[in-house]
């Protein structure tokens, strides 16, 4: 596994909706995810294979 990976919690593009539930979704325009949800209540590990700054820059 040599590809990097980006921890979305370190991320700029995190967004946290909190209503019933606390809903995170990327905020980045260059996402292939239309809707850019990363999950419910739980801010997950490494980003998904979507992500538009996956294998890129630093490895957080």
């Amino acid at each position: 596994m040599n590809e990097k990976r980006f921890q979305c919690k370190k991320c700029d593009y995190l967004k946290c909706i909190a209503i019933n539930k606390q809903m995170y979704y990327c905020n980045h325009e260059g996402r292939s995810d239309d809707m850019g949800k990363l999950g419910e209540n739980a801010i997950p590990e490494v980003s998904p294979q979507w992500c538009p700054l996956r294998g890129k820059h630093h490895v957080w």
